[in-house]
């Protein structure tokens, strides 16, 4: 669990130190972007000019590499050990209109991918909008508690579905799956 302390404030800023399960990142920091799958410049690389934290993008990862990734984890898929940031596809709503997933769906597959900062897929307005467009949007928006309604509901399934997985005599989620899947050569 990820707690964020506060070290020194000045007016309506402040200085803290965010810590994670894979490091402490003090605050505010710059967080270089890499893409999930084809990243331009090698992580040992951003590691050695001093950064210790990445953001990359669930909802890339989810579309080329899908629940596979809750396997392999975020950190094994991108190669860097450090804090890794996940956004969840809002870049692509203000780009293309829609995403095909749910914000708690989002929420859930940051979880399972084990990122260290997830953020809450939104509805980007956009800079060219006027502002009735904006207070529309907000209108239309899921709320955070919307969204961590609907990820609860799903860990719940989730939970009753571990519980009866757990029963079965070969001890897998899913027994006609082999415990290896031979590499499909795409990423």
């Amino acid at each position: 669990m990820s707690r964020f302390e506060v070290k020194a404030t000045d007016l309506l800023g402040r200085v803290g130190r965010l810590h994670t399960r894979h490091g402490a990142l003090e605050t505010p920091a710059l967080l270089p972007v890499v893409h999930p799958i084809n990243q331009e410049i090698d992580l040992n690389t951003i590691k050695k000019i001093g950064f210790k934290a990445v953001m990359t993008n669930a909802y890339i990862t989810l579309k080329r590499i899908g629940e596979e990734a809750a396997e392999r984890g975020i950190h094994s898929i991108i190669g860097f050990d450090g804090i890794i940031m996940t956004d969840s596809g809002g870049y692509q709503v203000l780009e293309y209109g829609e995403v095909d997933v749910t914000p708690a769906k989002m929420t859930t597959f940051q979880e399972e991918i084990g990122s260290d900062i997830a953020v809450v897929l939104d509805r980007p307005t956009g800079f060219s909008r006027n502002r009735a467009f904006a207070e529309q949007t907000l209108q239309q928006k899921p709320s955070l508690r919307r969204t961590d309604r609907q990820r609860n509901t799903q860990s719940s399934q989730r939970n009753d579905r571990n519980k009866e997985e757990k029963r079965h005599p070969l001890g897998r989620a899913n027994p006609r799956r082999p415990l290896h899947r031979p590499s499909s050569g795409k990423r």
